[in-house]
């Protein structure tokens, strides 16, 4: 065991251990009466390592996006998606490109010239990608596929996967107001060829 610890209140939690001899480690996260969770993380030593750490839902109708402002994917909206990319590596790495796609939205704008990273360098870019939503069901996964590109020719893809949100009808009640014959009504009679009247 390399290192342990507890994370903290927003589930992050810093590692502190010696990586020399590594190219990967093996993480496992747990939590009582939780499922594990275990993945491989690579050791970088050496060169540069662009990641997007993490990724924002504007849909607040200001600017490209169309939306309700909620910062949920939503059926119909346009959405402008946001990136927070660091680099993880020891080197820098100059003129990054950013390639955007997925079978799961209709792209509008899929290409975004990121610049230059030192080591250790964080940058936060709004709205660099646009998408239509277009008719999504509730809870469905959409899928992406980002590729990064460098002026060196180093290239780092990563899978982020958004959640979608989409409204739910669900049966509660009725009720039959028909005092001229007491409440009461007569069978279900067939109208026409798929149809069903209540008389």
């Amino acid at each position: 065991l390399l290192s342990s610890s507890y994370t903290d209140e927003s589930g992050h939690v810093s590692l502190n251990f010696d990586a020399s001899g590594f190219d990967s480690v093996r993480v496992r996260i747990t939590a009582h009466n939780k499922k594990l969770y275990e993945d491989v993380v690579m050791v970088i030593t050496e060169g540069a390592y662009i990641y997007p750490v993490e990724f924002e839902i504007d849909d607040d109708s200001s600017g490209a996006s169309a939306g309700n402002g909620d910062g949920r994917i939503n059926p119909f909206e346009r959405i402008e998606l946001g990136v927070l990319l660091k680099n993880l590596g020891v080197e820098s790495a100059t003129g990054v490109v950013g390639y955007l796609s997925s079978e799961d939205v209709t792209l509008l704008d899929s290409v975004e010239s990121f610049g230059d990273f030192g080591a250790g360098d964080s940058l936060f870019f709004p709205g660099v990608f646009i998408f239509d939503a277009d008719s999504i069901e509730d809870g469905r996964s959409l899928d992406f596929t980002l590729i990064l590109v460098s002026s060196e020719g180093d290239t780092w893809t990563s899978h982020p996967t958004f959640l979608a949100y989409a409204p739910r009808l669900i049966f509660y009640d009725v009720t039959i107001d028909d005092p001229g014959d007491k409440d009461r009504f007569r069978p279900l009679a067939l109208v026409g060829k798929d149809r069903i009247g209540l008389h």
